[in-house]
């Protein structure tokens, strides 16, 4: 053990214990590092060759259709999985896919919740048994981090679903749907897979709920819900679970997370400036940088995040051109691509990202085409297989 340096880099104290505690998970390596009693960094170091990586974008019209692709990890190059783009139900308008890899999820707008398995060594998907799963008005989609349960945002609330975890079949949570203030745009659940955070549109807030470990019920946390800036919609949690970001109001507001109960406060300087009609956020794998996709001006905002304080900071170069009008974001799980579903120009842009930096550089050949014609993508998941 070593005493910390006031080095000037936020989140790093000076004189207390310096740590570094490595996780093994499967085939990757998640080292957290901080001082004393807080975790400040993630650094992932990921065995890439025992995983097959595939990106899944769903195209909402008219194609109704989800494109699927494999990704080469050593360049971010796109190649279209034999057979996609592969039919759906109508009105596909939001995707998930399990921790594993195994199985992905697809809201079909106001009708139901479809359920694919995903084959390791193709990254093909085929329809689960009793799948469609209908329900009223379902809206947005996410996976708990064990991949235990399925969470569906919708106008009477969120409904809750088991996955079983050989089938993918879905069974619903007793006390499902469970009541929200009003429409969830989105679901975000921190890593410990303790809290449910959902942006209400209309009333302008955001839920906040615990998770039953055992049954995946939800309980509002206390002081729920927190106010957040106009109409707010996507929402991401960073990966130490320490900070909730909400595009809200054409802006991204930030959140300090009490882990203990769940119960947000804003940060200090709170709202930052995104771009014009900033839609979809991700964080990527370390906690380090935050990106937005931004409808009105075809670009890509990137953030730098105090690792102490969860404030955002423009990345040099920010923001990257995208196609026309980037929907959907996701950042691969190796952290070192970015995906970018561009609605309007029916293809997919990818970027590498500078690990230093957090700057964004479009891969050879990028954008990628979704395969089909006007097929507007608006949703867009990267997951991993072990061979």
């Amino acid at each position: 053990m070593k005493e910390c340096l006031k080095t000037g880099r936020p989140g790093v104290k000076s004189l207390k214990t310096y740590f570094f505690i490595a996780v093994l998970f499967c085939t990757s390596v998640f080292v957290f590092a901080g001082c004393g009693d807080d975790v400040h960094q993630i650094i992932v170091v990921e065995d890439t060759a025992s995983f097959s990586y595939y990106v899944y974008a769903v195209n909402f019209n008219p194609s109704f259709s989800i494109s699927a692709y494999s990704v080469d990890i050593a360049t971010g190059v796109l190649t279209p999985v034999t057979g996609s783009p592969f039919a759906s139900a109508n009105g596909p308008y939001s995707i998930a896919v399990n921790p594993a890899g195994t199985f992905a999820f697809v809201v079909n707008q106001f009708t139901s919740v479809s359920a694919y398995a995903i084959a390791a060594d193709t990254g093909v998907i085929a329809e689960v048994i009793g799948s469609p799963y209908t329900g009223c008005c379902p809206w947005t989609v996410t996976v708990h981090p064990a991949g235990s349960f399925l969470y569906v945002g919708d106008f009477l609330g969120i409904n809750a679903y088991v996955i079983t975890a050989d089938t993918g079949v879905l069974t619903v949570v007793p006390g499902s749907p469970f009541a929200s203030t009003s429409l969830p745009m989105s679901v975000a659940i921190d890593p410990t897979g303790s809290f449910l955070y959902t942006p209400n549109f209309s009333t302008s807030n955001i839920d906040a709920f615990t998770i039953n470990a055992v049954t995946g019920a939800l309980t509002p946390v206390a002081g729920s819900p927190f106010a957040s800036g106009a109409n707010p919609s996507s929402a991401a949690v960073d990966p130490t679970g320490s900070f909730l970001y909400v595009i809200a109001g054409g802006n991204i507001y930030a959140y300090t997370i009490n882990t203990a109960t769940g119960a947000l406060t804003p940060v200090a300087g709170s709202p930052f400036t995104a771009g014009s009609i900033p839609r979809g956020i991700a964080v990527e794998a370390t906690g380090n940088f935050v990106y937005v996709t931004n409808i009105a001006s075809n670009d890509v905002s990137a953030f730098a995040i105090n690792i102490a304080t969860g404030a955002l900071t423009p990345v040099t170069g920010s923001p990257f051109a995208a196609g026309q009008g980037p929907q959907s974001i996701s950042v691969d799980p190796s952290g070192s691509y970015v995906f970018a579903a561009n609605g309007a120009s029916s293809d997919i842009s990818v970027y590498a990202i500078d690990s230093v930096t957090g700057a964004l550089t479009p891969v050879a050949g990028s954008p990628f085409p979704t395969g089909a014609a006007n097929s507007f993508p608006i949703s867009i998941a990267s997951t991993r297989v072990l061979n």
